[in-house]
């Protein structure tokens, strides 16, 4: 059931006030400047995170800090593009699987062994495949054409991908949805 708590007249939906203003007290949410307010506010976050069940107020709470630390990436972090079958390769150790694995999608073991070499490029249908068997967005697979719209969504996709595979970063997850049709880096 949802909670309701009175302020200045209105009524705010979901949460306990006073609970998320002490989490505020704890850890005022301030705009990143430097590298070590982003690491600190990356701990808090996951912190918060490792708790089985988050209440409303401390869910609202990692949203806003999330948020700060995304338009700090934003500013100052800078990841390389990855093609697709970088990626893959970086999702396959990530997850400790191995070509065979990865059967159902490309059909055969060899299929699989060729485009993870590199000697096969990934088609439409294997794209397909990967993104429902890692749960990503197609559009992490697909190279960049620099310059479109399209293309800023497609780097977002693939770093939040990455940022994942290379050591599932909790804050990333949070904000993986939060694309502004810009360039979204992940760490």
């Amino acid at each position: 059931m949802r909670s309701t708590t009175k302020v200045v007249g209105r009524t705010i939906l979901g949460f306990d006030r006073r609970k998320y203003i002490r989490l505020v007290e704890q850890f005022p949410p301030v705009k990143i400047r430097t590298a070590e307010q982003a690491e600190a506010t990356e701990s808090r976050i996951e912190a918060l995170l490792a708790q089985p069940n988050l209440s409303q107020a401390e869910d609202a709470y990692v949203d806003l800090l999330s948020d700060l630390l995304a338009d700090w990436e934003d500013a100052a972090v800078t990841i390389p593009d990855v093609d697709g079958v970088e990626l893959l390769r970086a999702l396959l150790e990530d997850r400790g699987l191995r070509q065979k694995d990865l059967v159902g999608v490309f059909a055969t073991e060899s299929v699989a062994s060729e485009v993870i070499a590199g000697r096969r490029e990934l088609s439409r249908k294997h794209i397909e495949g990967l993104a429902r068997f890692f749960k990503i967005s197609p559009a992490a697979f697909f190279p960049a054409d620099s310059g479109s719209t399209a293309t800023a969504a497609n780097h977002g996709a693939r770093r939040r991908t990455i940022s994942r595979a290379k050591g599932d970063n909790l804050h990333t997850r949070r904000t993986s949805t939060n694309v502004r049709g810009r360039k979204k880096p992940g760490r």
